[in-house]
């Protein structure tokens, strides 16, 4: 891809333990799911029907804390993931700490994709049934591929009209 997805440097001000529990640090025997708030973040979080980034910090040369969720509660973005360690060296993550968020690359340009291919298939239904009113009910955005549901009043969609919105988009 022509996109570049930077490293972001930023601190940690928050880590919240699977149980709930608000603490300074966490280590690498940690073995269930963490919670951590950034002051900034490059990662996008689940909204809208699109799913949320992934990617990791890079902790040293084999280990990473991946980062597997992303959410928005009250406009504060929550990373949740894992120490993935391949050393036998104990790390820990502390509050105050400077580290660099890495995007998955290709799961975010994947979305991307997927997610303008939404908006160009809902166009080009429009476009093949021009007299019907079509509503877009939801969307699912994944890397992996989309799901487009649409509320369609009259002319409904057949083989030959999604085989023409295909072409359309292609």
């Amino acid at each position: 891809s022509e996109y570049d997805f930077p490293l972001l440097e930023t601190k940690i001000i928050s880590i919240i333990t699977e149980s709930g529990k608000i603490v300074e640090s966490i280590d690498s025997e940690e073995k269930g799911l963490c919670h951590i708030i950034f002051d900034k973040s490059n990662f996008y979080c689940e909204e809208g029907g699109q799913c949320n980034d992934v990617g990791n910090i890079k902790i040293s040369n084999e280990d990473i804390f991946e980062i597997v969720q992303v959410s928005k509660i009250r406009d504060i973005i929550v990373h949740s993931g894992k120490f993935k360690m391949l050393s036998n060296d104990k790390k820990s993550l502390r509050i105050g700490d400077s580290v660099h968020l890495s995007l998955d690359k290709l799961h975010r340009f994947s979305t991307m994709q997927n997610h303008t291919s939404t908006h160009l298939l809902n166009f080009a239904i429009k476009k093949v049934l021009p007299e019907s009113v079509t509503c877009q009910l939801s969307s699912k955005v994944t890397s992996t591929g989309l799901v487009l549901d649409l509320a369609v009043y009259g002319e409904k969609l057949s083989m030959h009209t999604i085989k023409e919105a295909q072409d359309l988009v292609r």
